[in-house]
Order: structure tokens, then C-alpha cells, then sequence
């Protein structure tokens, strides 16, 4: 027997992993907050910012302010992973547009995402990583940097593009590691 539940949630079911993020548009598209977290386990985490992973609560208020931006996403499956019922999800989405305050918005991304079939046949995320490998971005300060042992210019900050190290006094040149992928950072490569 089929319940006005039923319908309702319809459109937001993904009954193949593969058609998870077809699922995540259509719940995010209906600005619905409820329909969207119908598309996430209870205890599954969002990490809005690189490195910032939310939970519950936080998870919501991170959802709701996409939300709050009354735009659209896209999304297009580029890989799709399977491993019985966990599924890695590779995603390319965007948001695009003007917000209701004016605000020109031009978000993009390849998510990395992890995705579980419940007992009902439904996948949802466990972890929804829309940023994907993207660098988590480190105030200065908030890594110690070994005296004597290296420098970088005014725009270092997690190892993006433009990075220029070189060696101060010690001489011995730029040992600064990145703790996103545990290897050394070499100078003049980011």
C-alpha cells in the first residue's frame, strides 16, 4: 500500500547509488529541509568547509543555509563506486545564480562522497564531502614553523597554487609538510 508519505518522498529515494545525486537535487531543488535530510543517515557528516566536518545540529544549519541561498544545484555522477552496500560517490555540482539579498553566487566542486543502502533498500550519505580533495586552508600561525628552517611568501596558507618557499638562514630550505597529505612540501610545487 503506497502512502501520501510515500509519494511525497518519492523523488528523493535513491533505490540505486547511482542515482544517489539525482536524489540530493531534487530534495535540495524543493527547498525542503526535512526532504533533504531524508537523503542523509541520522549520524552521517557534512563537511561544509575543508576540514570542518558537522554532525547533527550543525549538519542541519549547514544544509539550511544552502538552502537559504533559494538557488539550485546540479549535480552529475562522474564515478560511482560500489563495495556491497557502502558506495564512493565522485560528484561535479554547482550552484549558480543571484540570491534573494542580490549576492552573485558561483559555487562549484567535485564532491567525495560515501554513501550506505539502509535496511529499506535506500542509499544515504554517511559522510557528504562536496569539496572533495580540496586543501584544508590553515591560518599561518596555526602550524609551527621550525626555526631556521624554512620561509614562505605572504601567501601560504595550505599549500595552494603560488606558493614560493625558499631557504632562510639555516639553509636548508623549505621543510614545511602538509598535514592534509602527510608529505613533505617541495619548493616550487604546491
Amino acid at each position: 500500500m503506497t502512502t501520501d508519505h510515500d509519494n511525497r518522498t518519492a523523488p528523493f529515494r535513491a533505490d540505486d547509488p547511482a542515482q544517489h545525486a539525482a536524489a540530493y537535487v531534487a530534495a535540495f531543488n524543493s527547498g525542503d529541509r526535512e526532504a533533504l535530510d531524508q537523503v542523509y543517515e541520522d549520524a552521517a557528516v557534512l563537511v561544509p568547509v575543508p576540514g570542518h566536518p558537522v554532525t547533527g545540529a550543525e549538519r542541519a544549519a549547514a544544509a539550511e543555509h544552502l538552502l537559504g541561498l533559494g538557488l539550485p544545484i546540479q549535480a552529475a555522477p562522474r564515478h560511482v563506486y560500489v563495495a556491497g552496500d557502502i558506495a564512493l560517490l565522485i560528484v561535479d555540482w554547482s550552484i549558480r545564480g543571484t540570491a534573494p539579498d542580490g549576492t552573485e553566487v558561483d559555487m562549484a566542486g567535485t564532491a567525495t562522497d560515501v554513501a550506505r543502502r539502509g535496511a529499506d533498500g535506500r542509499w544515504r550519505y554517511v559522510i557528504d564531502n562536496p569539496h572533495g580533495t580540496a586543501w584544508r586552508t590553515f591560518a599561518r600561525s596555526a602550524i609551527p614553523e621550525p626555526e631556521g628552517s624554512f620561509s614562505c611568501s605572504p601567501g601560504w596558507g595550505g599549500g595552494g597554487r603560488g606558493s614560493r618557499c625558499g631557504p632562510r638562514r639555516s639553509g636548508r630550505g623549505c621543510r614545511r609538510s602538509s598535514a592534509a597529505a602527510g608529505r613533505p612540501h617541495r619548493p616550487g610545487r604546491s
